[in-house]
């Protein structure tokens, strides 16, 4: 397709699903690494649960660990429930991310206008008051 007169066809990825889905999966990721983080705390100090001691360790993984907590660790079904809700953000996270950096729009641009013309001219101010403005054209 010709181009438009002073006109130039721009594309751009969808910076909104980028910084949401990094927001999202960061912050969900933060707090099963923190849970993950105090659960090998607190378990280093009973020894009755050397395997469960592991298993918290799991929970740090990025996406996948939440679930493979939920699955593998011994708690209760309100932990169990949080920890499939952390997961299900991360994953929702890692999708919009992802469709953010393959989404691309193409936008028409005026190239021959894109320049700035401003000066600095007196004003009327008030009823019978002088000043000084910015006056331009963008």
């Amino acid at each position: 397709m010709q181009p438009p007169q002073g006109y130039e066809l721009q594309s751009r990825r969808s910076i909104p699903l980028i910084v949401s889905g990094s927001v999202t999966l960061g912050v969900a990721w933060y707090v099963a690494f923190v849970v993950g983080y105090f659960g090998l705390i607190l378990e280093s100090f009973d020894s009755s649960h050397d395997n469960q001691a592991s298993s918290w360790g799991l929970v740090m993984v990025p996406v996948a660990g939440p679930f493979l907590g939920a699955l593998t660790l011994d708690t209760s079904a309100t932990a169990r429930t949080a920890l499939v809700i952390d997961g299900l953000a991360q994953v929702g996270g890692i999708v919009m991310l992802a469709m953010g950096v393959k989404t691309v729009t193409h936008k028409w641009v005026r190239v021959d206008d894109a320049k700035l013309d401003w000066r600095v001219a007196p004003i009327r101010a008030g009823g019978s008051g002088m000043g000084l403005g910015v006056v331009g054209r963008f």
